[in-house]
């Protein structure tokens, strides 16, 4: 069985076409023990789930980095950055006053 061919290339995702008679898209993203915990967050949440978490970080000063680098407080107007959370998923959603919510409930 061949799975696919390669699409996309880089240092964080690498994208794989399937065989045309499956049509689904494999992407695997590659993590470092920095990256881990946020992208595991990021990319187990729905599109809407996401939204929430990151319009959430956003009217609490912070942002929450899709590369999976973590959560971070804007510290300056100049957009000085210091990160306060991603070694693990619970430490996100505890800066952000939220409780965890397992991958499988997240909507």
């Amino acid at each position: 069985m061949e799975l696919g061919h390669l699409k996309v290339g880089g240092q964080k995702i690498i994208r794989i076409a399937t065989h045309a008679k499956y049509g689904i898209d494999l992407d695997c993203y590659i993590a470092t023990p920095a990256t881990w915990a946020t992208l595991k967050l990021i990319r187990t949440g729905s599109a809407a789930h996401n939204v929430k978490l990151c319009s959430l970080a956003k009217q609490k000063g912070m942002k929450l980095h899709a590369d999976g680098s973590g959560l971070f407080r804007l510290t300056d107007c100049a957009g000085t950055e210091s990160r306060i959370a991603g070694n693990t998923e619970e430490s996100i959603f505890e800066a952000l006053g939220l409780r965890y919510v397992e991958p499988i409930y997240r909507q």
